[in-house]
């Protein structure tokens, strides 16, 4: 048997010598892992809005569920606060209440310290912060009145007016977060 000859010819160049179906399956193969990168990113996309939307509504449900509970506290906070302003005047002696409004106040602030402040959302975080602030602030007005630190009474009046705003500042704060949380 004789060999056949068998001319091969030579291209030059990488795109000379590139065929058609060749072309055909490297454009196919750019099309389809573009498209599953695309499909792949879409999809992690929805995967973490809602998971992210999942987080941000269980905090939120842990937040309505711990403040509604401090809430309580401070509505009785602020009627013991009332009673102070109401005695003020009749320069009465506060007795029991002094004790009663110490433990009420450390309770109340315990109920609200205890809220995790990563749940708190941020459109009520600043009235949040805000609001124990003031509450901080509370046990001054009764150490003042409880020991009669008043130069005149004119500072007298002016230490009433300041209380009389504290609780006003602390109702507005309380109504608004409690409006957040009934509108969720």
């Amino acid at each position: 048997m004789k060999a056949i000859p068998v001319s091969i010819k030579q291209c030059e160049g990488f795109w000379n010598c590139v065929t058609p179906d060749a072309w055909v399956t490297g454009v196919g193969t750019l099309i389809g892992a573009f498209l599953g990168a695309v499909l792949g990113i879409l999809g992690a996309y929805f995967l973490f809005k809602k998971e992210l939307f999942e987080s941000k509504k269980e905090k939120i449900t842990t937040f309505k569920v711990e403040y509604k509970q401090a809430s309580r506290w401070i509505g009785i906070t602020l009627s013991a606060l009332k009673d102070l302003e109401e005695i003020w005047d009749k320069d009465g002696v506060l007795g029991h209440l002094y004790v009663t409004n110490e433990k009420l106040f450390s309770k109340t602030k315990e109920y609200l310290s205890e809220i995790p402040t990563n749940y708190i959302p941020s459109e009520v975080a600043d009235d949040f912060e805000e609001l124990i602030y003031e509450l901080s602030g509370l046990g001054f007005y009764i150490d003042v009145y409880k020991h009669d630190i008043f130069r005149n009474d004119r500072e007298k009046e002016e230490t009433k007016r300041d209380l009389h705003a504290s609780i006003e500042k602390l109702e507005m704060l309380n109504n608004k977060i409690m409006d957040f949380i009934k509108k969720q």
